[in-house]
């Protein structure tokens, strides 16, 4: 009857899930309406994995610690995403898991689970973030916080053209606040951040008209719609 003591999950135990759930929930409403969502919603699912284990008190621990670690690496691995925001519940977790003495993972669980998890986290950051990785930003430019068009231009000399320069001068006058001009892996680029209350359809309407643009994508950090409407064809390359 001994391996009976513990039947279900100690209620301070299962309160802080319960909590890292309430957590979470606010993040995942932030991301919702973002090009980001998917991420959002699947990093929020592993979230409510341990409350399906209330009756498996030793399960229940090492669920809490396995989705806890991976949320900690993965909230600081992807926060240019957004991700960030699941911090609070993976720390949740985290306690969670050791809450209750008679079914706290034991050290050799702890020192596997986290090593797996710390390995599996530098494996996602190197597809995220390295040049030539299997991310959605594979190819492209590093991540860039916030909602931005991400505008491809023909040649890095366009942006000496005063025809250029002035053109992305007088973005400015749509509450454009930022526009940076760089080259990655051989292909030029213009990224045009705007204020909240800016009209975005007029600002990629002003874009699209700047001389050498080949591409104009609506972006949030690393998610890029695939083609947006409007964007210029190949016949506009040697427009100037």
């Amino acid at each position: 009857m001994a391996g009976d003591a513990v039947e279900k999950v100690a209620a301070r135990q299962w309160g802080w899930a319960v909590a890292a759930v309430v957590t979470m929930v606010p993040g995942l409403f932030i991301g919702l309406p973002s090009l980001l969502a998917g991420y959002f919603v699947m990093t929020a699912i592993p979230v409510v994995v341990p409350l399906t284990q209330l009756r498996a008190p030793r399960l229940f621990a090492r669920c809490c610690l396995v989705i806890g670690i991976v949320l900690l690496g993965w909230s600081l691995v992807a926060a240019l995403l957004g991700m960030i925001l699941f911090l609070p519940a993976a720390v949740l977790l985290l306690i969670a898991a050791f809450a209750d003495g008679r079914n706290r993972p034991g050290a050799r669980f702890v020192l596997g689970g986290g090593g797996a998890a710390a390995a599996l986290m530098v494996l996602v950051g190197l597809g995220l973030y390295m040049p030539g990785g299997t991310g959605t930003n594979a190819g492209h430019p590093p991540p860039h916080p916030g909602t931005y068009y991400r505008v491809t231009v023909d040649s890095s000399a366009r942006f000496r053209e005063p025809r250029f320069r002035r053109g992305v001068d007088e973005l400015k006058t749509y509450r454009a606040t930022l526009t940076q001009t760089f080259t990655w892996q051989d292909r030029s680029y213009l990224t045009v951040d705007y204020r909240a209350d800016a009209n975005h359809v007029w600002i990629r309407k002003k874009i699209e008209k700047l001389p050498g643009v080949t591409e104009v994508r609506l972006c949030a950090s690393l998610a890029c719609e695939e083609k947006g409407p409007g964007t210029p064809s190949g016949s506009r390359r040697s427009g100037g």
